[in-house]
């Protein structure tokens, strides 16, 4: 078995956390939802 075969797609949910609660992203709006799409990650490092 290579690892190609080996590897298994899992449908995750993600949560957004606004102010005091947990939601799942897909319960959002869908303007919510594209503001979640366009967030960028970024890295700060620590001196």
């Amino acid at each position: 078995m290579n690892l190609k075969q080996m590897i298994k797609k899992v449908k995750t949910v993600l949560y957004n956390k606004p102010v005091g609660y947990i939601a799942p992203v897909n319960n959002c709006n869908i303007g919510k939802q594209q503001e979640f799409q366009n967030r960028e990650n970024f890295k700060v490092d620590q001196d």
